[in-house]
């Protein structure tokens, strides 16, 4: 399984979704990538659940458009652009979070 990007309101409702069932997000934050610098996409994890609050929305965003101007493969470039659309649209809205959730 994956780690689906889920966006929700404070009271759990969902807003939107980038799902992974192709386990994209879950490979490229494997070892196949040094995330050690970042403070926010190291803590994404297969096996478990990582929420984002509206402060910290905007340095995942500027992880993850520093990771795919790297050399990153196609799949997960275009993955990677789906959760930027994501992230960008859950940037502005107020109290609204962000879930990866793993398995």
């Amino acid at each position: 399984m994956g780690i689906n990007a889920v966006w929700k309101d404070e009271q759990g409702g969902e807003l939107g979704r980038v799902d992974d069932p192709m386990m994209v997000l879950s490979r490229f934050t494997d070892t196949t990538y040094n995330l050690s610098k970042t403070a926010c996409i190291r803590f994404l994890d297969p096996a478990g659940d990582a929420c984002f609050n509206q402060l910290q929305l905007p340095v995942l965003a500027k992880e993850f458009r520093a990771t795919a101007s790297s050399d990153v493969a196609p799949a997960v470039l275009e993955h990677i652009q789906s959760l930027l659309e994501l992230i960008e649209r859950a940037t502005n809205q107020t109290h609204s979070y962000l879930w990866f959730i793993g398995d």
